[in-house]
């Protein structure tokens, strides 16, 4: 399973998926809370899933430019 939602109260919902093994072998995921219905959470969840499929997800936090060209580099335009 790559991804899933969960209730987290009346109109929000947490989103979690697997992004890949970490340096250190252990899973990394990625964890965002959205605000709404769910289908406004399974419509962000599929936009994540895709992005990840097609080798442009880029994970929260700071990346410098060169990161993040040298990401997509490896995930985007070799295939």
């Amino acid at each position: 399973m790559r991804g899933s939602i969960r209730s987290k109260g009346k109109n929000s919902w947490q989103l979690q998926i697997y992004t890949g093994p970490g340096p250190n072998g252990k899973p990394r995921r990625h964890f965002e809370t959205v605000r709404g219905r769910k289908g406004d959470a399974r419509r962000r969840l599929t936009e994540l899933l895709s992005s990840l499929d097609k080798g442009v997800y880029t994970p929260p936090g700071r990346l410098t430019v060169a990161e993040h060209l040298h990401q997509w580099l490896d995930g985007y335009v070799k295939d």
